[in-house]
């Protein structure tokens, strides 16, 4: 058998570059090679399998060994192996999707956020359909289809500054336009405290609790400040990352275009990252992949403890973490969709067979 339109159809698969066309043949292939088969892979080479292949890279591995990552020129008789093995896992572990442990399932998050007037009333924008929803002075308040959020300047003047909230709670996401054309992600449980118009002012100041992305305009004469709980981050145009959750002991700001400046004092390039920790700033190179996927609609992690993972579990799917026992000292690196169930989540995490998870309501037990 000629396995290289395979073997290049296999690494479309791993980098998600198949076409529907392209797809139906692999599949086809797929069935007419087990069917042709004498491998029978076992239960835990074919559990392993496809939690790679859903990864894209090896979930956990000891500290003292090396990364065993999926290269995507792997050899064909391997890919085979996996691409079959994830077939198979699929028809025969039906009894194994239906663990006990997984009776209770909880969906994704949602793009959603309570908007908070400066007059203290309070807009919860699931309730509102895309249009225009609320006028404040100088600007109009709307909704895309989307789900984004945008302020847009009328031409009237404001009499005074006036300040709005958005907020997110655990499960929640948004994306807001400013008036100035500044664009902001707002990630889940976190808290973002901008004025109405920047008109007139010398700098267009705002205030972050959480985490959020930012694409921002760029104004040379009108600088923009993001404040937060360890850091001030002055920039005139660029994007950038900021988490900044209060639990966390750190804030990290990751820098993907343009230059800004940590507290007046650090300057960061595209690629690093300022760390704010015990009163001091430190700067490192970074894959800034890992900072943005939360707003690429992804769970990224690299040489990641379990309890950083769950965290971000946690807030995305609204949900309480308790641990039971001994917790894991492993270190897992992977990447998973964020718009899938949770018991999606924990059954890839579970496949490494380092950790173990029940749901019972909304609360998660992690087990080693």
């Amino acid at each position: 058998m000629d396995t290289q339109p395979i073997n290049e159809l296999l690494k479309k698969r791993l980098t998600e570059e198949l076409s529907e066309a392209e797809n139906a043949q692999l599949e086809s292939w797929y069935i007419s090679y087990a069917s042709n088969s004498d491998h029978q892979p076992s239960d835990e080479d074919l559990k392993m399998s496809k939690a790679k292949m859903q990864f894209k890279l090896p979930l956990a591995y000891p500290k003292s060994s090396r990364k065993l990552w999926i290269p995507i020129s792997i050899a064909a008789s391997f890919l085979i192996l996996i691409s079959i093995g994830l077939l198979l896992y699929n028809q025969k572990t039906s009894n194994w999707e239906q663990n006990g442990n997984y009776v209770n399932d909880i969906p994704p998050g949602k793009n959603s956020a309570t908007l908070t007037l400066a007059n203290g009333h309070k807009i919860y924008l699931s309730e509102k359909t895309s249009g225009d929803f609320a006028k404040q002075q100088g600007v109009n308040i709307s909704k895309n289809k989307d789900g984004k959020l945008i302020y847009t300047i009328t031409g009237a003047k404001a009499k005074s500054i006036a300040y709005n909230t958005l907020s997110t709670a655990n499960g929640e996401q948004i994306e807001i336009l400013l008036p100035d054309g500044t664009s902001v992600w707002l990630n889940a449980a976190s808290q973002l405290k901008f004025p109405t118009t920047f008109v007139g002012a010398k700098n267009r100041r705002v205030e972050l609790t959480g985490e959020g992305y930012f694409e921002v305009f760029k104004n040379k004469k009108v600088p923009f400040i993001v404040h937060t709980n360890r850091q001030e981050i002055q920039v005139l145009g660029t994007h950038f990352n900021i988490n900044s959750y209060t639990e966390d002991i750190a804030t990290k700001t990751t820098l993907l275009e343009g230059i800004v400046s940590i507290n007046g004092k650090t300057i960061i390039k595209p690629g690093q990252e300022a760390t704010s920790l015990g009163g001091s700033v430190t700067t490192s190179n970074v894959d800034t992949e890992l900072a943005v996927a939360w707003k690429n609609n992804k769970f990224m992690f690299e040489q990641e403890n379990i309890q950083g993972i769950m965290n971000m579990v946690k807030r995305w799917y609204n949900v309480d973490v308790v641990y039971s026992g001994e917790v894991s000292k492993q270190l897992y690196t992977g990447s998973v969709s964020r718009f899938v169930s949770i018991s999606k989540v924990l059954k890839i995490l579970e496949l490494t067979g380092n950790v173990h998870f029940k749901i019972e309501g909304r609360r998660i037990t992690v087990m080693k």
